[in-house]
């Protein structure tokens, strides 16, 4: 006990019955990921005018935070990623993507996830 008096600690407690008490178990909370809205149509970010040109092509691994309206609110980098297509990707996915938000107990709930996106050249 820190700086007071160890005549006032009351010890262990005693339960009536001379057992441990039965508490009810916690509820454990249902949890739900956040699931992709947009049509596979709508997913693919326009591909970088300056990329294009140089023939580059990129994956991206993207971590995504996702609000409780299951809105992209942030679209960081998980590892290296050029910029052009990453600032391309963010763009375009805060913009475009929806989700249904994640769900703890019924109850929407921001979350984030990790995605891999790839710009690719088409022949």
């Amino acid at each position: 006990m820190l700086g007071g008096d160890s005549s006032s600690d009351p010890g262990p407690i005693a339960l009536g019955g001379g057992g441990l008490a039965n508490f009810p178990p916690l509820p454990i909370p249902i949890r739900r990921d956040a699931r992709l809205l947009t049509s596979p149509t709508e997913l693919k970010p326009p591909y970088p005018e300056l990329k294009i040109l140089s023939g580059e092509e990129a994956t991206l691994q993207l971590r995504l935070t996702i609000n409780e309206s299951g809105r992209v609110t942030a679209v960081d980098p998980v590892g290296p990623a050029d910029r052009v297509f990453l600032e391309a990707a963010r763009r375009y996915l805060i913009a475009h993507w929806r989700y249904a938000p994640a769900t703890v107990d019924g109850r929407p709930t921001g979350s984030s996830i990790t995605i891999s996106l790839r710009f690719q050249l088409d022949g």
